[in-house]
């Protein structure tokens, strides 16, 4: 299969999660950086196959994240973090909300 391309973006990760592909593209976006998903399913796909990983990977369609040229080293530290302790951490409070600024309008 021929590797997909968007004119002035570069790919820099590829998943068949549709949840992972999300938090990526937001976890960038947060970051200022702009991205651009590729998706090649169909609505027929998707209707039997396209929305789970197992039926991505069967007909090899993953979702694919572009960046521009200029935010590739800074995305490729994003994707590779590691966020499997994030719940360890002392200094977060998972129990009680952010509070507010009430400048904002």
């Amino acid at each position: 299969m021929k590797e997909e391309k968007i004119e002035g973006w570069v790919k820099i990760y590829e998943t068949f999660e549709y949840m992972t592909a999300s938090l990526i593209e937001g976890r960038l976006n947060d970051e200022g950086i702009k991205t651009q998903i590729m998706n090649k399913a169909d609505i027929g796909y998707t209707m039997e196959v396209g929305n789970s990983e197992m039926g991505r990977k069967t007909v090899n369609m993953p979702f694919k994240i572009f960046v521009k040229p200029d935010d590739i080293e800074k995305a490729k530290e994003i994707t590779s973090e590691d966020w499997s302790t994030i719940f360890d951490n002392p200094e977060i409070n998972f129990e009680e909300p952010a509070e507010e600024d009430d400048d904002e309008v």
